[in-house]
């Protein structure tokens, strides 16, 4: 039987590819990726952290246009190769056309090694991590230290002075306000530091260096990181900018 200890060994150990069904070819079952053998789930994992590495070094990738969609899936099914290569998987994808939002992962009832992975479950990484970057830049807002000094202005006043804040801080012509950038004061001179400001580096490095999730947190791939490129910063930046737009005026 395809899919026992002994094959999953002989694969690992001697790269002998078994021949495997696509579960649409047999009785299959939708599961979550935390229900797959352990090397599939390290192989969709190992794919799920290198498109968000591809984004970190060249910004968003979109899937709007038909053409958009088309290259993403490209991008997908060429990290998918590499990973069923590196992990001795045979992993196949299926359009998100083809089956309904619940089919993420499917898998063979006779042959557990035997798997289709919806392709959008996989591009949706993308957006769950934008969405984290998010919830991370919350925790870092307080650093731009707009806590009203005056406790006795009425709501009506505080949420002009809040609004006035926002505005200043959202305009890139503000240099010295602008959410950022840095400002390193010296006895006669100040110097704006592009991506300089603490909010915005604090919550980078949070979210990329320091998430066990993060792809930059696998030693392997942090290996091939040689400087912090600049789509990495704008992703953060907007992540920051997301977070502070969406605060409420009154607080």
């Amino acid at each position: 039987m395809i899919g026992s200890q002994s094959d999953l060994e002989s694969v690992i150990c001697y790269g002998s590819e078994p021949q495997l069904q696509k579960p649409s070819e047999q009785e299959a079952v939708n599961i979550s990726i935390k229900g797959l053998p352990w090397v599939e789930h390290d192989c969709l994992e190992w794919v799920h952290k290198n498109l968000i590495l591809k984004m970190f070094y060249e910004g968003w990738i979109a899937q709007s246009t038909s053409n958009e969609k088309e290259n993403s899936g490209l991008v997908v099914e060429e990290f998918l190769k590499q990973a069923n290569n590196m992990f001795h998987c045979g992993i196949v994808t299926i359009l998100p056309a083809c089956c309904s939002t619940t089919d993420s992962v499917r898998m063979s009832k006779t042959d557990v090694r035997a798997i289709e992975v919806n392709m959008k479950f996989l591009l949706n990484v993308l957006t769950v991590n934008r969405s984290k970057l998010a919830i991370c830049a919350e925790g870092f807002v307080h650093l731009y230290k707009l806590d009203l000094k005056e406790k006795t202005l009425t709501p009506k006043v505080e949420k002009k002075y809040r609004e006035a804040c926002r505005n200043q801080i959202m305009e890139p012509k503000q240099l010295f306000h602008y959410f950022l950038h840095g400002v390193q004061a010296g006895k006669e001179t100040v110097t704006i530091v592009m991506f300089g400001n603490p909010s915005v580096i604090g919550m980078h490095i949070g979210h990329f260096y320091c998430d066990p999730k993060s792809p930059l947190w696998d030693k392997n791939l942090l290996a091939q990181v040689t400087t912090t490129p600049i789509p990495g910063y704008a992703i953060s930046a907007a992540g920051v900018s997301n977070s502070y737009s969406n605060l409420p005026l009154l607080i």
